[in-house]
């Protein structure tokens, strides 16, 4: 605080992928203003005469109030002996998992026994990932997910990024010079302003023509985010294309957009748009802001709802959707002003049919959510059992640099079982096969389908 009665104060916004913010108000809390912008992924703040300390993605920051960030360069000569040091590692994982694994009986296992057996394998390795092998060896007798060690790099390695160009091509047919397209994600530059379509034939990229042994891996290497002249062709006329190269990450949000997108149009037909569907791919902050906006936009007016969780990767925010699903209307209310009719009072509230979707790569977080909402009966599931990867876990980093995973606590239903290896199981078992796949045929979100349709007919 100032002698002006002007208060400091810092608003972390780690936890929600937020930048973390210097704001500053009077001692009516009046007057805010942002005083700094910290960024994202900060945290450890500390202030010392009108300065604020902080780590940024692991590095030492400094910035005056009403400045701007610098970071503070920290750096020594040090030397080791890799035998000794990879020796330490060892002893310090085994240390820090036995002492901070969430089951003290270690899931049966000898915690010292197992020591003794991999010590004297730490002891002849002869590189760090010898040690990254054996150590997990030993966790891995202890049976457990949300495990891992992840060991530092000794040397630098140039690696090449692929490139992407959200297309998918034919297998290579030798009287065709080029690459066949078979498939365009729509959500593309070439999709949109080209109109590039399945039958159309890549001949050129940045001007070198493709045969039958071209590796587009070799032609498409370190292009991510550059502009890539192509050169198609259609019924043999040639035409031009340039679009920025894709990285695997923009590929997987093209993929995803696409199968999710199918999905939604599948449920509108076959119900007459009676039935709402959501897929959460994790259960992290942005997840659930994802999820009130799919529910409360594009979802209010629906009569039941689907919820797939199918390959969920996890997070923490399951009670949060679970108290979504559960709140009940408890009163109405009128205004001649502002709408007709009565307004529902909580007016953010699903209590209508729903039903959830799970498999067997549903993970953590994702397999508490169907958990616990077929334990409270809001509803059936509907898929394949997950499992029943369930446990909290935080990184530890070593002292040499390398990092691991510490399952730190379980989690476990009313009556005592343990989530973890007793993953969701469905009230009706659906298994996608591979021929489902290759035919692109979804049996668990047909099933789903049939029951809500059959749920709303029967109420």
């Amino acid at each position: 605080m100032k002698a002006d009665s002007t208060f400091y104060y810092v608003v972390n916004g780690y936890f929600a992928n937020k930048a973390s913010t210097l704001q500053s108000a009077n001692i009516y809390g009046q007057s805010i203003k942002e005083e700094a912008n910290f960024g994202k992924d900060t945290w450890g703040f500390l202030e010392i005469d009108d300065t604020f300390y902080y780590l940024s993605n692991d590095v030492l920051r400094y910035q005056p109030i009403g400045g701007s960030g610098k970071d503070i360069p920290i750096s020594f000569d040090y030397e080791w002996d890799v035998a000794t040091l990879n020796t330490r590692v060892f002893e310090e994982v085994w240390g820090a998992f036995g002492n901070s694994f969430y089951d003290p009986d270690m899931h049966g296992q000898d915690w010292q026994a197992l020591y003794d057996r991999y010590l004297p394998y730490a002891q002849k390795a002869r590189n760090i990932g010898d040690i990254a092998d054996i150590v997990n060896e030993m966790i891995g007798d202890v049976n457990a997910s949300h495990t891992g060690f992840y060991p530092r790099r000794d040397s630098r390695v140039a690696y090449r990024s692929t490139t992407y160009l959200g297309i998918e091509f034919e297998p290579i047919e030798l009287d065709i010079k080029g690459r066949m397209v078979s498939f365009v994600y729509p959500d593309t530059r070439l999709a949109q302003l080209y109109r590039l379509r399945p039958g159309d034939i890549l001949t050129h990229i940045d001007g070198i023509e493709l045969s039958h042994n071209t590796s587009l891996d070799s032609l498409l290497a370190d292009k991510t985010g550059r502009r890539i002249q192509l050169r198609f062709e259609r019924d043999q006329e040639p035409f031009d294309a340039e679009m920025k190269g894709l990285s695997y990450m923009e590929l997987r949000r093209l993929d995803y957009a696409y199968r999710i997108e199918k999905r939604r149009e599948i449920v509108e037909v076959q119900t007459n748009g009676e039935v709402g569907y959501i897929h959460i791919p994790g259960m992290g902050y942005t997840d659930y802001e994802n999820f009130t906006r799919d529910l409360y936009r594009d979802n209010m007016d629906k009569k039941a709802l689907i919820i797939d969780v199918r390959g969920n990767t996890g997070g923490y925010v399951h009670d949060s959707i679970i108290s979504l699903l559960q709140k009940k209307q408890y009163a109405f209310s009128t205004s001649r002003r502002w709408r007709p009719g009565p307004m529902r009072e909580p007016s953010r509230v699903w209590d209508r049919p729903s039903i959830v979707l799970v498999d067997q790569h549903s993970f953590s977080d994702g397999e508490i959510f169907p958990i616990v909402y077929k334990e409270l009966k809001l509803g059936k599931v509907v898929g394949y059992p997950s499992s029943g990867a369930v446990i909290g876990t935080t990184e530890y980093k070593l002292i040499d640099g390398s990092t691991m995973r510490l399952p730190r606590s379980g989690w476990y239903r009313m009556d005592g079982t343990n989530m973890e290896g007793n993953g969701a199981v469905p009230d009706i078992i659906v298994e996608n096969t591979p021929n489902d796949i290759i035919e692109d045929y979804d049996p668990q979100l047909q099933r789903a389908i049939d029951e809500i349709m059959a749920d709303l007919e029967n109420r």
